[in-house]
Formats: C-alpha cells, structure tokens, sequence
C-alpha cells in the first residue's frame, strides 16, 4: 500500500552519504532502517531525521516505525476513497505485521523477515463469520490466563499443514461470531465437521461429526479427529455453520497432507491431470513411464515416495503418465520438461559412477544423496585403511539452510562397489553413534552395544579426523 513519489526517491539520493545503520541492542547485529522508512513515503530525508532515529531506543525506533505504517495504510485508503476505488479501500483495510527472526546465537546469520497484512473485517449483524481454523499440537484445561488461553484451555499451535505417520490425531479450533444476532437469541444450531478429499470434494467415510450450539456472542468449536486409517493424500477439514432449517449460513476450509504407510495413498485427484501432447505423452511403452517415475524417488516427497511404493505397480499407463506430469507440473510450470531432462541427464550420470550390477544409481545410497543434494564440494576416498571397511566421505559447504554437512559411506561387502550410508550430520539422514566402531568391524569385532569407543588411531584408523575436519 505504500508508493514512493518519484521526488522523494531524487531527493534521498541527494543526501547520501548518511548513516542509517545501528547495532540491535539484544544481537549486536548491524540494522538498517533507511529502507523501512523511506518505503513510507512520510519522513524526509534529511540528516536530522537521521540523527533523530538515531538516538531512539530500538523499541522506540519500531514503535515509531509501526506508527508510520498505520498512517501509510490510512493515507492509502483515503486517497483510494476520494479516487473511488472501493476495492482498493476494501483491501487495505488492514494491519501489515512484520516477523523477523534472527540468529541471537550467531550475529553473522541473516535474519528472516516476513510479511503479511491481517485483514481486520468489519462484523455484520446479519451474518455469521468465523475465525480461521487452527490446528494444535496440544491442549489442557488451565484457570491460568496466558498467551496460549483460548476458551479455558491452554493450547499450543501446530505449525504445519503436513501429518507424517507418527502423529495419528489432528486437533483443531475456530470461533464463530455473532450467531446470536444472526440467528437470534437462544436459538439452535447444528456445526458440522468433517474431511474432505481436497480434489474431488469427496466426504471420507468415517471422519465426519456434528455438534448442536446455542447462539452466543461468541461460540467455539473445539474437537479433533483420530487419523491413523486416514490414506496418504490432500485433504480439507470443512466446519460448517447450518441454521435450523440445515441452510448453509457459514463455511471455513483448512488444506492439509497426510502421510500414512499403513493405507493406500488417495491418487484420484490424478484424474483432474491433463498432460495433453506434454513432454509426459511421449512415453510410448509402460515400462519407460514406470521406470521414468522410479527414479524421482530421491527427489520426491514423503506422499509421492508412497506412491511410487506401494502403488505404482497397479497405476495403469495412462495414470502413470498423469502422476510423472504432474510431479514435474505443480513444481515448475513451463519449466517442467526442461528440468526433467536436467534431471534425467543427473539419472544417467549417476548410474555411470554409482550403479551395480544388480542396482541402478539412483537406488544406491550414494546415487540417492548426490540426486537429492548434488555433488560434494569434497570426497574423501579411503578403499585401503587398516581395520576398516574402504568408505567415503563426502563434505557439502552448504545445504540449503545448513552449513558444513557430512556423510560416510562404506562397503562392508568388499567387493560390489555398492558403498551404504554409515553416518550423517544431516537432518533427516541417518546417524548412527556407533559409526566408527561399525566401520572398524572388519578386523576386530565389537560384541558390546553400549560400547562407542572406537579403536584409536594407532591402529591406523583416520576416519575420525577425516569426518570432523574433511579434506
């Protein structure tokens, strides 16, 4: 909602240099402040409003900043009223709130800074309208009164949209407004909550409630349903608002993903997918769209890897041809042929350097990580050390967010060149306490499991030193 006047901008440059940089008092980081400020529109740039926000408190530095954002709002939606533009003024009816997190630990991270405008709507007497469904983690009854209370409960918010196996319950609640004006006083009616499949709009069969309300001021809907027989797939969780006469007077959806081993994965929504003369139709037998789709493993997500598992056997070629479309589809658009020939040219590389006689690259621990990460900026090759297995370690500088990532790979077999992943510092990979004594086993056999003392390097082991600080 903020525009700079071209002036403005002319103007600002004219007085450079100026310092408009401070220390954050609980981080000691550098912070800029020009870019906040000169977005609004509303100071001048001038050395004196410089030296003015110098020397505020950086609690007051962010106060005065959110003041200005206000007036900016208020002054976009005025001069959207007097242009006429009722939708414009409609949509910056709001608040713009700013999260930013930072590293207290390590100065030198960059901070994380989002944004997001919380619409504030006005309420109608007439209608019925509704929070936002909120999932939780957890919840307990508490007389306390904290940032958590809702409702006499203490509850905690589950922060994402993604069920794995291991969570088998998800919890929710909303608040409804107004039912008491909208439907009268002391009157009845019904709330129905149920999952939905998020393709088709299809009720699953056994997650479906529904609970009768008296009209307040404010009602709350506070439940949760047990998922653990819910399929792999997309779903929404509906909560319906329906008067006495079962007429729909409010409505509120929530997407979310579940990943369920012990089900069949929830595929219809593949019938939606229309591949037309893509890159996808130019598959012309079934075993090169089957074996096209087996390598996205490494690359795929837990839902399509249960795809790919458990089902891409019974798919028939059509269907296969609409899965492969649209894993590529729905990440990159009109680069989707284009990044599968560049990862298909990785498939082949990888088979080259990886692949047995009896595994194609990409099943092998080392084709999986060098697909799903890229190639290491070091490799440290050990085939001949005395007492261990011949392994690898393979050091990445940076993955995403993290920094210094390692893994070892070894070949307890000896002679297939298929090396397995023995250890990882990676999130989500394997770590095993026991690696270095697993990778010495080859001449000196370890009876003991509460044993992790590896043998020292005297016996001429250096995977220690080689894994901490990689050549």
């Amino acid at each position: 909602p903020y525009e700079d006047p071209p002036d403005f901008a002319s103007s600002f440059r004219a007085e450079e240099p100026m310092n408009w940089t401070r220390k954050d008092a609980s981080t000691g980081r550098p912070i800029n402040f020009k870019t906040q400020i000169h977005r609004l529109a509303l100071v001048p740039p001038s050395k004196k409003t410089a030296t003015k926000y110098m020397r505020m408190t950086d609690e007051g530095l962010q106060k005065r900043i959110g003041e200005l954002k206000q007036k900016a709002i208020k002054k976009a939606i005025s001069r959207a009223d007097k242009e006429g533009d009722q939708e414009a003024a409609d949509r910056l009816e709001g608040e713009l709130r700013e999260l930013e997190i930072s590293d207290l630990v390590n100065s030198e991270k960059d901070s994380i800074t989002a944004n997001q405008v919380i619409e504030v709507v006005a309420t109608n007497e007439e209608r019925i309208s509704t929070s936002d469904i909120e999932l939780l983690q957890s919840f307990r009854k508490s007389d306390a009164f904290t940032e958590w209370s809702k409702s006499g409960y203490e509850v905690v918010p589950y922060v994402s949209t993604y069920f794995p196996p291991y969570i088998g319950k998800i919890a929710y609640y909303m608040e409804i407004y107004g039912t008491d004006m909208a439907l009268g006083m002391d009157a009845r009616y019904v709330v129905n909550q149920y999952i939905e499949k998020a393709a088709t709009l299809t009720k699953m069969e056994g997650f479906a409630r529904f609970t009768k309300q008296s009209t307040e001021k404010v009602n709350v809907v506070f439940s949760s349903f047990n998922i653990d027989d819910l399929p792999t797939g997309s779903y929404n969780l509906v909560i319906e608002i329906r008067d006495k006469t079962n007429h729909l007077v409010a409505e509120k959806k929530l997407f979310f993903e579940r990943l369920n081993p012990t089900g069949t994965p929830d595929i219809s929504s593949l019938n939606l997918v229309d591949y037309g003369t893509s890159f996808a139709a130019k598959f012309e037998t079934e075993d090169s769209i089957t074996e096209a789709i087996r390598c996205l493993s490494p690359i795929a997500t837990d839902l399509d890897n249960s795809v790919i598992k458990t089902q891409l056997k019974s798919l028939d070629f059509e269907t296969k041809k609409q899965f492969f479309y649209n894993f590529w589809d729905r990440q990159y658009g009109a680069e989707a042929e284009e990044k599968w020939m560049e990862y298909h040219e990785q498939v082949v590389q990888v088979d080259k350097l990886f692949g047995t006689k009896v595994k194609k690259g990409y099943v092998t621990d080392r084709g999986r990580i060098y697909l799903k990460y890229g190639a290491p900026n070091t490799m440290t090759d050990r085939p001949n050390e005395p007492s261990s297995y011949p392994y690898q370690i393979w050091h990445y500088y940076k993955l995403g967010e993290f920094s210094n990532r390692r893994f070892i790979f070894y070949m307890p077999d000896l002679v297939t060149n298929d090396y397995e992943i023995l250890h990882s510092d990676m999130r989500g990979e394997r770590q095993n306490y026991r690696w270095q004594i697993d990778l010495q086993k080859r001449t000196n056999p370890f009876d003991n499991l509460d044993n992790t003392t590896p043998l020292n390097s005297s016996h001429g082991s250096q995977s220690n030193e080689l894994f901490t600080n990689p050549r």
